[in-house]
């Protein structure tokens, strides 16, 4: 597979000219080759039984979105939450997921003006305008975009941590063992003689 892959990558960049050559060579012999695509995961449910799916597995927004750690980072609070919230009732938790979760999704896999084809152009003035608004990113109205593309990171109103239910089960551990339990040294059981408690006279 990785074969084919490579020469589908060196008829794509055949004639670019510049560094192409060089790195098409080195392409063929390189031990850590890698060739993937670009997409996002959209599903109509994130769980099934007891099992439940976060981050990219659930619902990957792509690296084009900026968006992947927090999308994880939130749905993995989200999900711990509703757990404990339901007293580790896991359906209950899994609803409550899906609805917290789902628009925030939604909103995070919209992909900035442009799509995959802004990112990656095919044609020489595409790539020319590209990188000129690459280079215009600190500054208006590209600032704005970007600042608007980030900040959806933060929309979203996160349910509060609630305490564990009153019908949860308790934790219950195990007593340690006899190998385990520690034992009270004589030092510690001995009160201190008072004459330790003061200092001698200078």
């Amino acid at each position: 597979m990785s074969a084919a892959q490579q020469e589908l990558v060196a008829q794509r960049f055949a004639g670019v000219g510049w560094e192409t050559p060089r790195l098409l060579r080195a392409m063929r012999s390189s031990p850590d080759f890698f060739f993937d695509s670009m997409g996002q995961v959209r599903l109509d449910h994130w769980t099934r039984g007891r099992v439940a799916l976060l981050g990219d597995a659930g619902y990957c927004a792509t690296p084009l979105t900026g968006l992947g750690t927090s999308l994880a980072l939130v749905g993995a609070y989200v999900l711990a939450g509703e757990l404990a919230a339901s007293g580790g009732d896991h359906r209950i938790a899994f609803r409550r997921y899906d609805e917290v979760m789902r628009p925030y999704v939604r909103q995070a896999q919209q992909l900035p003006p442009g799509g995959a084809s802004g990112f990656a152009p095919s044609g020489r003035l595409g790539i020319r305008l590209r990188d000129l608004s690459m280079r215009q990113m600190t500054r208006r109205p590209m600032r704005k975009l970007l600042a608007a593309q980030f900040a959806k990171a933060g929309d979203i109103a996160l349910p509060k941590p609630s305490s564990r239910s009153a019908t949860a089960p308790p934790l219950r551990h195990p007593p340690p063992s006899s190998s385990t339990r520690p034992k009270a040294s004589r030092a510690t059981s001995t009160p201190a003689p008072a004459s330790a408690l003061h200092t001698p006279n200078s």
